[in-house]
């Protein structure tokens, strides 16, 4: 999907909802959370920056078939452990 439709405006939280079929509350979420810029005009106007808002969709795209790097395995350390008793401890101690 090209979130490009997007890009040089500043949209309404409503409209944003309805273009991308979420609640308005999740928009507003985003908002707080600091995911999609946007701009607070007055108590009852807030409009989101387009270019913000494309960049945080593109972001979560997901592309079958990709994989992430893994991080390397836990490599077990190659120095012999040697299994003691508790009474052999306890003479040790």
């Amino acid at each position: 999907m090209a979130y490009d439709q997007f890009r040089g405006r500043m949209i309404a939280p409503q409209t944003c909802a309805e273009a991308l079929d979420n609640s308005e509350f999740t928009i507003h979420r985003w908002i707080r959370e600091g995911k999609v810029k946007a701009v607070k005009l007055s108590s009852r106007c807030t409009r989101i920056d387009g270019d913000s808002l494309a960049d945080f969709l593109c972001s979560r795209v997901f592309t079958p078939g990709a994989k992430e790097e893994q991080p390397e395995p836990l490599k077990r350390s190659t120095a012999k452990r040697t299994k003691h008793t508790a009474i052999e401890l306890a003479g040790q101690a």
